[in-house]
């Protein structure tokens, strides 16, 4: 999510009839936030970055896994950004990505999460400079990581969940996590009137999957 000095302006409760006014700044100056929540568990990592490319992306993956608990595997749902799919990634073994289709960001639960933090936090405000706006992001971040109950309400989706059956999209886990080389999760389109895979969601007995967002 970029955050900078010429802001969004957002909804603010007002009395009826009146026409509230809001700052709005006209400089230049941003950053990047990169986030992503686990909304099982209800917390997440992130980064400030000056600029958003391959690089910072690979910076954050590798933030994200450590993140990730031991005995897990994160399943990282992610639009089509072109700097999420980059061939020069290197994805952390304790991460798989997999992309949403295009043009659907109301399957990316971490566009409510950057519309809440707007909502709440960083939007209607002048700020005073680069170093601010950072500040602003970590007090914001930080301030969300706090609450696992707004991550949970905000970013849980059914269709999301391991195991879950749904009318259009089941996610399961593979039986396997040991080797890149075999997959470690796997889509199955059931038929409009749902219905749950034949083979397990959890098979290992023993390895957890995850789903975050981004």
């Amino acid at each position: 999510m970029r955050v900078g000095q010429k802001n969004k302006l957002t909804y603010r409760w007002a009395r009826t009839g009146s026409r509230p006014r809001g700052a709005h700044d006209q400089r230049t100056q941003s950053t990047y936030l990169f986030g992503a929540v686990c909304p099982e568990r209800g917390t997440g990592a992130a980064l400030v970055l000056p600029t958003c490319n391959t690089e910072a992306m690979q910076l954050h993956l590798d933030e994200i896994a450590t993140k990730v608990a031991p005995d897990a595997h994160a399943i990282l749902l992610l639009d089509q950004a072109g700097w999420h799919g980059s061939k020069a990634l290197a994805v952390p073994r304790n991460i798989s990505l997999l992309p949403l289709p295009p043009r659907s960001p109301e399957l990316n639960s971490q566009e409510n999460i950057w519309q809440f933090m707007r909502q709440n936090w960083l939007s209607n405000r002048i700020f005073k400079s680069f170093d601010d706006i950072v500040d602003h992001c970590w007090y914001s971040w930080n301030t969300l990581i706090d609450q696992p109950w707004k991550i949970m309400s905000i970013a849980l989706r059914d269709w999301a969940t391991v195991g879950h059956p749904s009318r259009g999209l089941v996610l399961i886990t593979a039986r396997r996590l040991a080797s890149l080389e075999e997959p470690i999760a796997q889509l199955a389109y059931c038929r409009s009137g749902g219905g749950a895979p034949d083979e397990p969601a959890h098979s290992d007995g023993g390895n957890r999957t995850s789903e975050l967002s981004m």
